[in-house]
């Protein structure tokens, strides 16, 4: 019975390492992919945050541009107009921005 008992423990003792060595392979694996996933979850909110500003920053920039033109279309249109009253500065809003 002693030699059973000793090849039980051998069986069980390789048994243990192979199992423990799958565990930990898996985790190995598991890690590294949760860690790619993380990582790539981390650039694409920081990459979209960068276009997001970038976008904003032109749009504010078109907007700017396009008031100085007015300012710069309508400060000569009512100095040639004569008038200042308000429906002259009205309809020099109206006629450059079509906007009431």
């Amino acid at each position: 019975m002693a030699a059973d008992e000793t090849g039980c423990a051998v069986v069980t003792g390789r048994a243990n390492r192979l199992v423990t060595t799958g565990c930990l392979t898996i985790l190995i694996a598991l890690i590294t992919v949760l860690g790619v996933l993380v990582s790539w979850l981390w650039y694409r909110h920081w990459h979209d945050g960068n276009v997001n500003s970038e976008r904003r920053d032109r749009a504010f920039a078109s907007i700017l541009k396009q008031a100085r033109a007015t300012a710069d279309d309508t400060a000569p249109a009512l100095g040639t107009s004569g008038t200042t009253d308000t429906d002259a500065l009205i309809g020099v809003i109206w006629r450059h921005t079509e906007a009431p």
